[in-house]
């Protein structure tokens, strides 16, 4: 390869990563919105659970 096609293919990926970063950019707070939300989910069942638990062996004793 020449000189000027090596730099022109240099030149090609960089603007590929580039467009690639800013994509994945947008993504980054729709992703973490997600995260948050699923997270939030596991703790109320987690909750949940442990209330359902603490009523069940209470009821247990009290036979």
């Amino acid at each position: 390869m020449t000189l000027q096609r090596e730099i022109a293919n240099w030149r090609r990926i960089g603007h590929f990563c580039a467009g690639r970063l800013v994509e994945y950019g947008e993504l980054i707070p729709l992703e973490l919105a997600e995260t948050k939300k699923r997270v939030l989910h596991d703790v109320v069942v987690l909750v949940a659970l442990t209330i359902g638990a603490l009523f069940r062996s209470r009821s247990c004793r009290s036979r």
